[in-house]
Order: structure tokens, then sequence, then C-alpha cells
């Protein structure tokens, strides 16, 4: 099974998926050394494939996720696709990518 990250018409497979998370992760780590940055990814719930990683403040992420706030409130910066994409992470899946809520039922 291949994947295909957010807004890139390129196809990955897992492997190369999982390299690219961690190089992420240590660019992230570099950059911000206290650990400040959470990087959010999701997997939509019909096409499969894996979206994000949309990178936000640690603090506001663990705010959003406790409190009952709207993702527009905390993340007011981020594109609707990033935030859909924070929304279904937070839902623990349920994500539809923007593919796949135009016209879910159609086969690729």
């Amino acid at each position: 099974m291949s994947i295909k990250p957010f807004g890139n018409d390129e196809t990955f497979t897992r492997e190369e998926l999982l390299q690219a998370r961690d190089a992420d992760a240590k660019r992230i780590r570099l950059t911000h050394p206290k650990g400040q940055k959470e990087a959010v990814t999701v997997r939509c719930m019909h096409c499969k494939n894996i979206r994000g990683p949309v990178v936000v403040d640690q603090t506001a992420w663990r705010a959003y996720l406790r409190d009952a706030l709207l993702v527009q409130e905390v993340f007011p910066d981020l594109s609707p696709d990033e935030r859909e994409v924070l929304r279904g992470a937070r839902t623990k899946g349920i994500y539809l990518c923007p593919q796949c809520s135009m016209d879910p039922d159609e086969e690729e």
C-alpha cells in the first residue's frame, strides 16, 4: 500500500513516509530543542492516505485536546485543510481528506 502525503502528488511507500516523519521530527527538535512543537498527522477514513504533518505549538495542541475549544480559536493562522487535519486527529481519526470529502463514493 502506498501513502500520499498532504499537499503533494507524489506517492510514497510506508518506509519512505516513516523516514520523512523521522527527518521532520529531527528538524523540529533541532529548531525547537525544548520540544515546544508537535507534528500532527491523520489518516483519511476513505482513501487511507496520511495527511500532515501539521506542526503546531505543543502547549496550544494540548489545550485544544483538553479543553472544549474550537480549532479556529486555537489555531487561527492555519489553513482550513490544516485545521481539518487537527480536527481529525482530535476525534481519533474521524477525517476525510479534501478529495474524498468532495465525493466520498468516487472510486479511484
